[in-house]
C-alpha cells in the first residue's frame, strides 16, 4: 500500500489518506496518523508509522517534546513524526489515545447493530428490573421446589410399604432424604412416617444429631447418678423420706434419675390448676405396666394423665422391667435399649427430634441435662440449676 501523506500545517487535514480499520489485538504500532481528531493507521512496509501533526498542542498527548523523535523517511517535504508505540496504545493498563478510540468505536458498533465482534455488554437498559428478577428466581424455585416435593411424596409412599426386613438400608437412605421436608412439617412427622417409626422409632435419632451431632453422653450421665448418690443423703430426713416413698419402687439405675429429679421443685406456670409438688414430679416421670397390659387400656390410663409424651415401662414389677416405651400423640414406639440409661437417651433425642415441649413439672430437670449433659447451650441458666451443677462439679 502505498502512502500519501498532506502538506503538514494547516493544509495537512486536506492531505489524501487511506482509513484503515482499528485492531485491539496488541499490535507492535510505531505510530498514529493523528489529523485533529480522526486517528489513522498507516502500513509502511512491515512497519507501522504515526503522523502527528497537532500533536504539538498538547490537545491529544501530554508529553515531553524530548519524547518524541523524527525521521526522514520520505522527501524532506514530506516529514513523518514517530513514537514509541506504548504512548498510544498499552493494552496491559488499557490505556492510551488508540485505546480510548477503540473502545469508543465498539461502543458505537454495538449501539448501532447490537452485535459486533466482541462481546456486547449490558446497559442500563439491557438489565431487567427487580420484579422481572423476583419473577424469575420465584419461577425456578417452584420447578426445584416441584421436583423436590414429587420426591419427598415418593419417598413417603415408599416408607408407608417397606419391608423392614427386606429394605432396611433404603428406608434408611430415604428416611435422611427426607429431612428438609420433616423440619417444615415437623407437626405430621408421626402421621406421615407413622408405619416405618412403629417399627424403626431409632430413625427419629438422625434429626437429633443431624443438627446437634452425635451426643454419646453415657459416661457423662454415669457420672452424674454417681455424684448425686453422694449428695442425696445430704438433704434432710423428711424430704428423703417422701421422695423414697416413689424412688424406693424401682430399679435402682431408674432410681438415681428419679434422685436427680428431686432436686428440681416442678414449675407451675398455670395459677389456676393445683400447684404441683415433688411428689407429682417423680410420680409422672415414668409409668409401670404389668406385661401383657392391652395397649387400649395403656393408652386410655396415659390419656387421663394430660396431654404430651409420656415414657412407660412393662415388666412383672417395677424392679423387674421388660420394656421401655414412648407414647407421643396417639402413637406407642417399642424403644431399642439394653438398660434405662440408653431408653432415656432415646427419650431426650426425641423430644428434640420432634420438637415436643417437655412436661413443665419437670422442665427444670431436662434443662439441666440439656446443658450440663448434652451441651445444648441454655440462653439463660436459672439458679436452681447452677446450683445443682456445682454439687456435682458439672462446667
Amino acid at each position: 500500500m502505498k502512502w500519501h501523506p498532506g502538506h503538514h500545517g494547516h493544509h495537512g487535514r486536506h492531505g489524501v489518506v487511506k482509513k484503515l480499520k482499528f485492531f485491539r489485538t496488541s499490535l507492535k504500532v510505531c505510530g498514529v496518523i493523528v489529523f485533529s481528531e480522526t486517528l489513522i493507521v498507516g502500513r509502511f512496509g512491515d512497519k507501522k508509522k504515526v503522523s502527528c501533526p497537532s500533536l504539538w498542542s498538547g490537545k491529544y498527548w501530554k508529553t515531553q517534546k524530548s519524547d518524541l523523535y523524527l525521521h526522514r523517511i520520505l522527501p524532506s517535504n514530506h516529514l513523518i513524526l514517530t513514537i514509541p508505540s506504548e504512548l498510544f496504545y498499552y493494552p496491559i493498563g488499557k490505556d492510551g489515545l488508540l485505546h480510548g478510540r477503540i473502545k469508543r468505536l465498539q461502543k458505537k458498533n454495538r449501539e448501532l447493530t447490537g452485535t459486533g465482534k466482541y462481546k456486547k455488554r449490558k446497559n442500563t437498559h439491557d438489565q431487567i428490573t427487580h420484579e422481572e428478577s423476583t419473577q424469575i428466581q420465584t419461577t425456578a424455585a417452584a420447578v426445584v421446589d416441584e421436583d423436590a416435593q414429587r420426591r419427598e411424596d415418593e419417598n413417603i409412599v415408599f416408607l408407608k410399604n417397606a419391608s423392614v426386613t427386606h429394605q432396611k438400608g433404603e428406608i434408611i437412605r430415604r428416611f435422611k432424604e427426607n429431612q428438609n421436608h420433616r423440619k417444615r412439617h415437623y407437626q405430621t412427622i408421626l402421621v406421615d412416617y407413622r408405619e416405618v417409626l412403629k417399627l424403626m422409632p431409632e430413625l427419629l435419632l438422625f434429626d437429633f444429631e443431624s443438627q446437634y451431632g452425635p451426643k454419646n453422653v453415657r459416661v457423662k450421665l454415669t457420672s452424674l447418678l454417681q455424684k448425686i448418690d453422694e449428695e442425696y443423703p445430704l438433704l434432710s430426713d423428711a424430704r428423703q423420706k417422701r421422695n423414697n416413698e416413689i424412688i424406693d419402687e424401682w430399679t435402682t439405675s431408674i432410681q438415681g434419675f428419679l434422685k436427680v429429679l428431686s432436686f428440681f421443685p416442678p414449675v407451675n406456670t398455670d395459677a389456676n390448676k393445683q400447684k404441683a409438688t415433688i411428689k407429682d414430679s417423680l410420680s409422672s416421670f415414668i409409668i409401670f405396666f404389668p406385661l401383657g397390659t392391652p395397649p387400649s387400656e395403656i393408652m386410655d390410663d396415659i390419656n387421663k394423665r394430660g396431654e404430651g409424651i409420656q415414657f412407660f415401662a412393662d415388666g412383672s414389677n417395677k424392679k423387674a422391667l421388660s420394656n421401655f416405651y414412648l407414647k407421643v400423640d396417639d402413637l406407642i414406639l417399642k424403644i431399642k435399649a439394653t438398660d434405662f440409661i440408653d431408653a432415656f437417651d432415646f427419650i431426650f433425642k426425641v423430644n428434640f427430634a420432634l420438637n415436643i415441649d417437655f412436661k413443665k413439672c419437670h422442665s427444670n430437670f431436662y434443662k439441666f441435662i440439656q446443658h450440663y449433659i448434652y451441651g445444648i447451650s441454655l440462653q439463660k441458666i436459672p439458679v436452681s440449676l447452677k446450683s445443682v451443677a456445682a454439687r456435682c462439679n458439672l462446667n
